[in-house]
């Protein structure tokens, strides 16, 4: 019977998904793992069943309260540099009211944005061809560096390098242009 159930769960969780959520392969795995604990839980406790060791799986496992403390060392002579400042974000974020962008519903006509990485380092890009993503149901459109307006860097502005980030001479390409400079950067 607990093989028919482990059957029938994995059946009915290998539907397809909807919406941002973890991995279908994930939640089947998480499902049949609760359903295991709950069986070893409810079985009878004589020998026959499962062994110590396999019966632990359904017991609680205890665990203290955990704590944590945080200081910080402050100068007066250095104030305000030195002195603690509480994360601004950090009380919403904790009481589960900041609002991130997976909880917001998606809209109609939403368009959602991905980076093609490099998967090789320190080579030279000889040619891109979109045409196999483009055919891609819902795919709109491809963007590289040649359809970026102005200079292709970070950090640029109206005369060249920025000059608020001091020892910074090298240009740092938001989207790569010619030669790939390390593992994971956009294309």
């Amino acid at each position: 019977m607990l093989q028919e159930t482990l059957a029938v769960l994995n059946a009915e969780l290998a539907g397809g998904q909807t919406e941002p959520t973890p991995d279908a392969s994930y939640r089947r795995q998480v499902a049949v793992g609760l359903l295991y604990r709950f069986v070893l839980h409810i079985a009878p406790r004589d020998r026959r069943v499962a062994n110590p060791v396999v019966r632990s799986g359904g017991f609680a496992i205890p665990r203290p309260l955990s704590t944590g403390a945080q200081s910080f060392d402050t100068y007066p002579s250095n104030w305000p540099l030195t002195q603690a400042l509480p994360k601004l974000e950090a009380f919403q974020q904790t009481a589960g009211e900041a609002v991130y962008v997976n909880d917001l519903p998606s809209r109609p006509d939403e368009l959602h944005a991905a980076f093609v990485l490099a998967t090789v380092a320190r080579r030279q890009i000889l040619s891109i061809d979109p045409s196999a993503a483009l055919e891609l149901p819902g795919v709109v459109a491809f963007y590289s560096a040649k359809d970026i307006p102005g200079q292709n860097d970070f950090g640029s502005l109206k005369g060249g390098i920025n000059t608020a980030f001091p020892f910074r001479n090298v240009p740092e390409e938001i989207i790569c242009s010619g030669k790939v400079l390390y593992h994971g950067q956009p294309i």
